[in-house]
């Protein structure tokens, strides 16, 4: 079992999967987005599955947040982000950053800020990533 079918178990969430299709991970995040809203929901969240504490109280906090910001973001201790979520969908919050870097989350951030869009962070966390040698 997988983590999203962990959280798909124990929540009220209707969880969507859908392939990540080409590109880079903004490319792939703003497509999961786009046709999230373009299906109708007013709230989207992606979750990075590389996360292992992701729980419902963070999905439902994530929600929450989003009744009264822009945005919200799970900060990562390694400089990106293991959440973010939004009231619709915003383009410009996934080009002309340096994914894979120290510098996703403050990049981000600066575009919000010269969007002037609200946001809202979540606990930060730190995700673990094991290479195989």
């Amino acid at each position: 079992m997988g983590v999203i079918e962990d959280v798909r178990r124990a929540s009220c969430y209707d969880l969507a999967y859908q392939p990540q299709g080409e590109g880079n991970l903004g490319e792939r995040m703003k497509r999961s987005l786009s046709n999230a809203f373009t299906s109708g929901v007013t709230q989207a969240v992606i979750i990075g599955t590389d996360f292992p504490g992701i729980n419902t109280e963070i999905l439902t906090l994530a929600f929450k947040y989003l009744h009264t910001s822009d945005l919200v973001l799970g900060p990562a201790l390694d400089g990106g982000y293991y959440l973010i979520g939004l009231q619709r969908l915003i383009p410009e919050l996934f080009v002309n950053i340096n994914w894979g870097t120290s510098q996703v989350l403050q990049q981000t951030v600066d575009i919000t800020q010269n969007l002037r869009l609200s946001y809202t962070y979540l606990q930060p966390w730190l995700i673990l990533t094991v290479r195989r040698i």
